[in-house]
């Protein structure tokens, strides 16, 4: 193990968000009533990079392979050879391409999101991270280490025909385990998004779902500390892993519900920040496009706030923004300790 400095000079803030479209979301409860949310991010990720840009953010777009292509022939022959087994067929999204898949983009714009991807690419400061090939569950498959490889090669292949390099990972459902680590980092891949070291957020093997208790902790968290401050400050890693940038929270979209919240939500996350620039840490906000898919303007005033407060922090303490994979290589040139 090589050990690094786990404090930089100043903090960074990171925002990764999960672009899966309708991958990640199709063998969940409530599918049906969740599409409009989806068919809104053809209207919320322009509005996102456009508030990227003119703050000039860096963000990490971790990308299910799926949605690079174009058509359904395109897709349909560059599928692997080795694929994941799943218990429960409902998981399987190799199933369901017969009956659900779209002909384009154009046709099905649950399923394919090129030119969303292209906006991205064009987007200055936006890294195209992984989120695997096809949105592969580690645990609720009947995990196959020969099946994640291909997956993840896969991925590389697909974006690498995009100019794109794989170097940053989220697993699907936060789902990982140490030879999940290994082989990503056999593939060349330098870091990838954990889970925050409190019970709430725990990921446990097997298809047993979310605790009722650890559901419950996540929402009160988003506005009350109850995992205590956010902030992380990175330490030393093997070789043989990439490095874990953990997640510090989850952006939880407006809703119209829990509105008279919203200040105690956004005053937990400026908390945080303040407290990772004070201390030289890392605040790591993350969410996905869908979750801006309604409500938009609310959604995007929301935004703006944190990033406005990020301003503010990065004037008074010299917090920097960046995505994961520069984070990662700002890390990497730290000497390492005597």
């Amino acid at each position: 193990m090589i050990q690094k400095k786990t404090l930089f000079g100043h903090g960074h803030f990171v925002i990764s968000l999960d672009f899966e479209l309708a991958w990640g979301m199709r063998d969940l409860p409530g599918y049906a009533s969740y599409i409009p949310n989806i068919l809104g991010e053809r209207e919320a990720i322009p509005a996102m990079l456009d508030l990227f840009r003119r703050h000039r953010i860096e963000t990490t777009w971790a990308t299910v392979g799926f949605v690079f292509h174009r058509t359904r022939r395109a897709l349909m022959e560059a599928l692997p050879a080795v694929r994941p087994a799943y218990g429960t067929q409902a998981l399987d999204p190799y199933a369901a391409l017969a009956h659900e898949l779209g002909q384009d983009e154009a046709s099905d714009p649950l399923h394919f999101g090129a030119d969303l991807l292209d906006r991205i690419l064009d987007t200055p400061g936006q890294e195209v991270g992984c989120h695997t090939y096809s949105h592969f569950y580690c645990f609720e498959s009947l995990w196959d280490p020969e099946a994640f490889d291909a997956d993840l090669r896969l991925w590389a292949e697909v974006a690498g025909a995009k100019g794109i390099a794989m170097e940053s990972l989220v697993f699907p459902r936060n789902q990982y385990d140490s030879t999940a680590l290994g082989i990503a980092r056999s593939l060349g891949i330098s870091s990838f998004r954990g889970n925050r070291p409190h019970w709430i957020y725990r990921v446990d093997p097997g298809p047993k779902g979310m605790a009722l208790r650890q559901r419950v902790g996540r929402l009160v968290d988003v506005y009350l500390p109850v995992s205590g401050h956010q902030t992380n400050h990175l330490q030393a890693h093997s070789e043989d892993e990439p490095l874990n940038l953990p997640a510090s929270a989850f952006l939880k979209p407006f809703s119209s519900a829990f509105r008279p919240l919203d200040s105690l939500k956004l005053a937990r996350i400026k908390r945080s920040m303040t407290d990772a620039a004070r201390r030289n840490g890392v605040y790591h906000l993350w969410w996905h496009p869908h979750n801006f898919g309604r409500d938009l303007s609310e959604n995007i005033a929301m935004l703006e706030e944190v990033l406005t407060h990020f301003a503010g922090l990065q004037d008074r303490f010299g917090m920097q923004n960046c995505s994961m994979a520069n984070l990662a290589k700002a890390f990497s040139r730290l000497p390492a300790r005597p």
